[in-house]
């Protein structure tokens, strides 16, 4: 996180200190929005980790699904607040107008993402159930370090994006961190529990 911050900020210098004050007062309204998305995901983690140990396999995939179920009703309403009152959120803190309209420019971009970042939390409570949580740190240093850096260098510094770049370079390290994580939990899925889609699999003897 703090790789990923000091990308951004540095990012972001080249387009005014508004930006960089935008971008910090967007990051705790979308923090606030985040909270009970955080504290379901997270008790997934010993739900999932108690019936792993059981052997209990279908209940560890029905607290998946349902973790992922009630996820995207809380990501379909922090979504349209994000997209359609991101100004008026930003307005609470400050009065100027340049931060406001770039604060709300990174909400636009990251109501697309509050589902993604659902299921990247459940899957990294999923992987800590299952045992496995040294993925959770590789797919993290790939997203908030690596990924966000080369792609905002992809938008800003080789198709010479505006502020936008940054937000289209974070919203593509997201995805692509995603879309990992979902190869990934599958895979020890597959091995430890037969699958997270299977049905009725008992532990091995």
């Amino acid at each position: 996180m703090f790789v990923s911050g000091f990308v951004v900020q540095f990012a972001l210098k080249g387009f005014g200190e508004h930006a960089i004050a935008a971008y910090g007062v967007a990051l705790r309204i979308e923090q606030i929005l985040l909270l009970p998305v955080l504290g379901m995901t997270g008790a997934l983690l010993p739900i999932a980790g108690q019936n792993f140990g059981a052997a209990n396999y279908d209940r560890v995939r029905a607290a998946v699904f349902f973790c992922w179920k009630l996820g995207f009703a809380m990501t379909a309403v922090a979504t349209p607040i994000l997209w359609f009152a991101g100004g008026f959120a930003m307005s609470f803190f400050t009065d100027d107008p340049d931060v406001i309209r770039v604060g709300a420019s990174y909400l636009r971009v990251d109501a697309f993402l509050f589902p993604i970042y659902m299921m990247l939390f459940s899957i990294n409570s999923l992987l800590q159930g299952l045992k496995q949580p040294i993925w959770t740190l590789w797919i993290s240093i790939y997203r908030q370090g690596f990924g966000v850096a080369f792609f905002i260098w992809v938008f800003v510094g080789w198709l010479g994006f505006d502020v936008w770049g940054v937000w289209f370079g974070i919203a593509t390290a997201v995805t692509s961190g995603w879309v990992i994580a979902l190869f990934v939990v599958n895979q020890i899925s597959q091995k430890h529990m037969g699958g997270l889609f299977a049905v009725s699999v008992t532990k091995p003897a």
